[in-house]
């Protein structure tokens, strides 16, 4: 696997959409390349904080305790 294909699938690994076997090329991919774990962990917060801006709170404490995380 290279760096592009790795980068496109870090999506689909994610959300365990993978097969086994392509999921077993890329955590292989990742372990030789520890340098790109990075890149994992910039994606999955990335996609929590849109999650959290996207979410409609019904009151306003609700609001001010999930801000208070950030």
């Amino acid at each position: 696997m290279d760096y592009n294909k790795f980068e496109d699938r870090i999506s689909d690994w994610i959300e365990n959409s993978m097969d086994i076997k392509e999921r077993k090329e890329f955590e292989k991919y990742l372990a030789e390349n520890p340098e790109h774990k990075k890149k994992v962990d910039d994606v999955i917060l990335i996609a929590i904080l849109e999650s959290l801006l996207s979410f409609k709170f019904d009151t306003f404490e609700n609001a001010e305790f999930i801000y208070s995380f950030m």
